[in-house]
C-alpha cells in the first residue's frame, strides 16, 4: 500500500578552504598586515585565511548548527576569547514556536552589516574596513520573526563580538530589513550596550547603527550602499564620542562563471575608538574584483 511521507528531517556538512598571496608593498617587518584587517593580513606569504567545517541540522521548527574556523582570520579575530572558543564560528540551536518565528540561541553571525565572514559569499574579497571594525560573530539569543517583505529580530548578547563575558553588562541589538520591490532590499540594524567587554566599574556605554541598501538594477547588474556611526561613552568625561563609516560596492556578471566588482569606501575615528592608531583614523579605500569559477565549487 501506500504511505504519506512525512517530511524528514535534513542533516548536511559542507567545507570550504580560502588560501591566498597577499603582497603589502610597506613591506611589513613582521608580515604582519594592520591590526584592524582581520583577513588577509600575512605578507609574502602563501596562506590559508579559512579553512571552515559546518553541520547542519534541519526540520520543520528545530534547527540548529556547528561549525569550526580556522586560519588567519580566525587568529586574530578570536585573539581575545578563551581557548576553548577560539575555533566556534558557530554553534546554535533554534525552535519554532509558531510560523515564522525563530528562537535562536548560542554562537551564530552578527546581525550588523551586509558583508559575510565567508570571502566566498561577498562581492569583493577584501571587506570593507567598516565590516572588519563592527561583528562578524555574536553570543546570546534572538528572536526573528519574517514575512514575505519584511524581517524583524531583537537579540540579547553577551556584548559586542563577545563569546565569553567577563562582566555582569550585556547588549541588545534589533534588526529590520524590508523589501519595498522584489529588487530592492532595505537593512537597518542597531547594537545597545557595554562597548568593551571589561570589568562592571570599567564598562561604558555603545550606541551603534548599520544601514544598508541593496538594487539588483537587472539580472547582471547590482549595487549596495552601507553606513555605519557609532557612539562611545568615555570614562573620562562621560560623554559620548563617534565613528563612522561608509562603503559603495557595484558587481556585474558578464556570465554565469565571470564577475567583476568594485568598491570605495570612507572611514572616519578620529578618537581611535575602534581603530587604535598614532594619529586620528581616517582614511578612503578603493577595491577592484574580478571572480571567475572554472566549476561550481571552485571560485578564483
Amino acid at each position: 500500500g501506500n504511505t504519506i511521507a512525512q517530511d524528514e528531517p535534513e542533516v548536511n556538512f559542507n567545507f570550504a578552504v580560502e588560501s591566498y598571496y597577499l603582497y603589502d608593498f610597506n613591506k611589513p617587518a613582521d608580515k604582519e598586515l594592520p591590526s584592524f584587517l582581520y583577513s588577509h593580513n600575512r605578507h609574502n606569504e602563501i596562506a590559508i585565511n579559512e579553512f571552515f567545517l559546518k553541520g547542519i541540522y534541519d526540520s520543520e521548527n528545530i534547527r540548529a548548527a556547528g561549525s569550526l574556523i580556522f586560519g588567519d582570520y580566525q587568529r586574530r579575530n578570536y585573539s581575545a576569547e578563551p581557548t576553548a572558543f577560539q575555533y566556534l564560528f558557530e554553534a546554535r540551536v533554534g525552535y519554532m514556536p509558531a510560523n515564522n518565528l525563530w528562537i535562536d540561541a548560542g554562537i551564530f553571525p552578527s546581525h550588523i552589516g551586509l558583508e559575510s565572514t565567508l570571502n566566498y559569499e561577498n562581492w569583493t574579497l577584501s571587506h570593507s574596513i567598516i565590516a572588519h571594525n563592527s561583528p562578524f560573530y555574536e553570543a546570546g539569543a534572538k528572536a526573528t520573526y519574517t514575512t514575505d517583505q519584511w524581517l524583524f529580530s531583537f537579540l540579547v548578547l553577551n556584548g559586542w563580538q563577545v563569546i565569553r563575558d567577563n562582566n555582569d553588562n550585556k547588549g541588545v541589538g534589533t534588526q529590520i530589513q524590508f523589501k519595498p520591490v522584489e529588487n530592492v532590499l532595505l537593512n537597518s540594524s542597531t547594537y545597545f550596550g557595554e562597548g568593551y567587554n571589561l570589568a562592571d566599574s570599567l564598562t561604558t556605554d555603545r550606541i551603534f547603527h548599520n544601514f544598508y541598501c541593496v538594487v539588483d538594477w537587472s539580472s547582471d547588474l547590482s549595487s549596495a550602499i552601507s553606513f555605519d556611526n557609532g557612539w562611545q561613552e568615555f570614562m573620562s568625561d562621560n560623554e559620548f564620542h563617534t565613528w563612522w563609516g561608509t562603503s559603495f560596492v557595484t558587481k556585474y556578471n558578464f556570465s554565469s562563471k565571470v564577475s567583476l566588482a568594485g568598491r570605495i569606501e570612507y572611514y572616519n575615528d578620529k578618537e581611535n575608538i575602534i581603530i587604535s592608531a598614532p594619529d586620528e583614523f581616517n582614511t578612503m579605500g578603493y577595491s577592484l574584483n574580478l571572480d571567475c569559477k572554472p566549476v561550481d565549487n571552485i571560485l578564483l
